[in-house]
């Protein structure tokens, strides 16, 4: 069978993008009996999986260039099946394909678009949708959003278990102290999650704030570097005089990243929306204590391992990090039982699975 694979999106630094990345090249390794085509960006040109792929370079500047002449990219490719891995395909391309949703927070959470993009871009989604021969999403609820908000055929949608790419952290010998050189004067917990829309940063700002007011001694170190570059954000840690308890700092090598997660008490991840946290995957790997937002998506993954507050309630917010700031047990949890469960080999074979 001769397979599409549309990788056009794929961003550096990007938790969905890493997480279809290690799909595909598990899928390609392990179901070698099928052709693949695979379509990318100027930027993954580099891109080198097995023998039995092809990678064609697609323009992906513009309108045009996503819908005209993608479209006839994939016709004259006449492929048996394409996988698109977002809903951003050729409106007028019908062959058989699945599509997957990863999510579905722009109905919840409008992204900084222009008008006519964001209608453009739900007309996308509405119009692929329908046409798909297979949906592909991540659990029970998104799959009762989809055939809710889109309109879509139940039998039509397949469920696929995601899994977190976490890595065996060996314990480097280099060792500074890492509160010193960045002038970390507090304990402190880690944030490192792109800022999209349900970030939630604005009632983490507050609390850090309420924290200084009372002579709180925690402080938040923000190690993504796309929320370090917000400038808006800067400035209204700055205004608040916020310097000594909210601390930005970007590109951080690998060995002084290790440095952060092992001296920090917790790792912080306060959104208002996900289906499934690609993004604690480092906190996974470096075995930190998490308080995440107290979301049915989450607690259906973790459950009793790790701990909560309401993201909607300050107050709780405020008192639960306070709290569980205080805590001076072991800053280390076995994540064992997550792994065995949410894993690249099982995720492969249920899409092996729908492929067939």
């Amino acid at each position: 069978m001769k397979i599409g694979l549309d990788l056009r999106f794929l961003k550096n630094w990007d938790n969905y993008s890493n997480f279809v990345y290690n799909l595909v090249k598990n899928l390609i390794n392990n179901d070698k009996d099928n052709e693949y085509i695979i379509f990318l960006n100027l930027s993954f040109s580099h891109i080198n999986f097995w023998e039995n792929t092809k990678n064609i370079i697609v323009n992906n500047a513009n309108i045009f260039d996503k819908q005209i002449k993608f479209k006839k990219i994939l016709d004259k490719e006449k492929l048996d099946q394409t996988i698109f891995f977002n809903y951003d395909k050729p409106l007028k391309y019908r062959c058989n394909y699945i599509m997957f949703i990863a999510d579905l927070e722009e109905f919840h959470f409008s992204p900084k678009k222009n008008i006519i993009k964001k209608h453009f871009d739900n007309y996308l989604l509405s119009e692929n949708s329908k046409h798909a021969n297979k949906i592909v999403c991540f659990n029970e609820k998104i799959k009762i959003e989809i055939n809710d908000k889109l309109n879509i055929f139940e039998d039509n949608i397949k469920i696929l278990t995601p899994f977190f790419i976490t890595e065996k952290i060996e314990q480097s010998n280099f060792n500074i102290d890492i509160r010193s050189k960045y002038n970390i004067q507090n304990n402190y917990l880690i944030y490192y999650f792109w800022p999209k829309e349900s970030s939630n940063l604005d009632r983490i700002i507050e609390i850090f704030e309420e924290f200084k007011k009372q002579e709180i001694n925690l402080s938040l170190v923000i190690l993504d570097n796309l929320t370090t570059q917000d400038i808006n954000l800067r400035k209204k840690v700055i205004e608040k005089q916020l310097n000594s308890h909210i601390h930005f700092i970007w590109e951080v090598d690998k060995t002084e990243k290790e440095l952060f997660f092992k001296n920090s008490i917790w790792v912080l991840f306060p959104v208002l929306y996900t289906i499934f946290p690609f993004a604690l995957s480092d906190a996974l790997s470096f075995e930190n204590k998490i308080i995440a937002s107290n979301l049915e998506n989450i607690k259906k993954i973790f459950w009793n391992k790790i701990s909560y507050f309401n993201p909607t309630d300050i107050n709780d917010m405020f008192n639960q990090i306070l709290n569980f700031s205080q805590d001076n047990k072991s800053n280390k949890i076995n994540y064992n039982f997550i792994n065995e469960k949410y894993n690249i080999e099982k995720t492969t074979g249920e899409l092996i699975n729908i492929l067939k």
